[in-house]
């Protein structure tokens, strides 16, 4: 595995992924969410308030956009 990574990193779509990956981060972490991995980073979080919301019982699939909506509105996330 570890004689691999070089070799996968030496594809240039490989390379553009990982670089686009720390500029996402670097965007996020300066407040801008609407990238690939910022959004991703927001339904996570919009999960982890779900799961405190509801450790027991939960939300089911259909619950999820009601919770998210909530969410949203309470301006804890962005999603839309």
């Amino acid at each position: 595995m570890i004689l691999v990574l070089p070799l996968i990193y030496k594809n240039r779509f490989v390379q553009e992924r990982i670089k686009l990956i720390f500029s996402d981060v670097r965007s996020y972490q300066q407040g801008i969410k609407t990238t690939s991995i910022g959004l991703r980073f927001e339904m996570w979080k919009a999960s982890i308030y779900i799961i405190k919301n509801s450790p027991f019982f939960g939300a089911g699939t259909g619950d999820y956009k009601v919770e998210v909506k909530k969410l949203i509105k309470k301006e804890r996330c962005i999603l839309v």
